[in-house]
């Protein structure tokens, strides 16, 4: 889930320019928080398993303007890895 752009001290101090350009635009702390705890209540048969949510919606994975994509073959030797470093004693 992404909880959009929060009006945050960390964003006030970390992107001072964004947060100049973008205040009145960025969400308040509540409305990020919100998707989250949705998805912490919800029953399981109201969600997709997998999927990217967004003001409590499916929404896309990738954006196109940020040329973001997904490779299965990438997807699944990343599990393989996990489940190797998962199994470490």
């Amino acid at each position: 889930m992404h909880p959009g752009w929060v009006d945050t001290q960390a964003i006030r101090e970390a992107m001072p320019d964004f947060y100049q350009k973008m205040k009145d635009k960025l969400r308040e702390p509540d409305e990020g928080a919100d998707t989250i705890l949705y998805l912490s209540v919800a029953e399981l048969e109201q969600l997709k398993n997998g999927e990217f949510y967004f003001d409590r919606e499916v929404a896309d994975k990738h954006l196109t303007i940020a040329l973001t994509s997904y490779k299965q073959k990438e997807a699944d030797a990343l599990m393989e890895k996990l489940e190797k470093l998962s199994k470490l004693d």
